[in-house]
């Protein structure tokens, strides 16, 4: 009996370390797992935290330090829209396929010009798949869609999609003075008489 006891013992010993080792791997293997998930590398970017805005929600501070790739005249640049707060103005979310986008390209330049160029427009071309530089600079650089002037668009956008979630284009979101979504709408809604009620309230005119 007690040669029995000594051999039980002898093979318990081994099962403890056994079980440590075992715990071990699989502590490191859920750890190695959230390291490569693809989830992660999105945190690190900090897209996974972006809250999708909607109508009547004020824009978060990070809105205006988010730095973009701004595409003017053959060359990008990195740019914040900090310049804009305060101020009314609509983003415009475009593509080089979308025909729609770039007819309207003429017309909302024309409207900022019966204004006075009191409101601004962003271009934003989220288009990771379909498009590229060669293309966007194709159509940026058309001063016949600018009335004689040159273009110019944030590019490779992920950001701003994440933060106005559309599925079509154009889509125009129009920011208030009060740093306010006050629209979320498609090119039907881009006429004179809302951009020069835009440009009314911010001055504190309602009529």
């Amino acid at each position: 009996m007690k040669q029995i006891r000594q051999n039980k013992d002898k093979l318990l010993l081994p099962l403890g370390r056994y079980r440590s080792d075992v715990l071990l791997m699989i502590f490191c293997v859920l750890c190695l797992g959230h390291l490569v998930s693809p989830a992660y590398g999105q945190e690190a970017n900090g897209l996974n935290s972006i809250k999708p805005i909607r109508v009547g929600d004020k824009l978060p501070p990070e809105f205006w330090t988010k730095e973009h790739i701004l595409y003017r005249k053959g060359d990008t640049t990195r740019i914040t829209l900090e310049h804009l707060r305060g101020k009314p103005f609509i983003i415009d979310f475009w593509a080089t396929w979308c025909g729609t986008c770039i007819q309207n390209f003429e017309k909302i330049h024309d409207f900022r010009k019966a204004v006075h160029n009191q409101i601004d427009v962003v271009l934003v071309n989220s288009d990771l798949k379909n498009d590229d530089l060669k293309k966007i600079g194709k159509v940026i650089s058309d001063s016949s869609h600018f009335v004689g002037d040159i273009g110019q668009s944030i590019v490779f956008d992920t950001y701003l999609k994440k933060m106005f979630p559309h599925q079509a284009i154009p889509r125009y979101i129009w920011i208030d003075h009060t740093d306010r979504i006050r629209a979320i709408t498609g090119f039907d809604f881009v006429t004179l008489d809302q951009i020069q009620k835009m440009v009314r309230r911010s001055k504190g005119i309602y009529w």
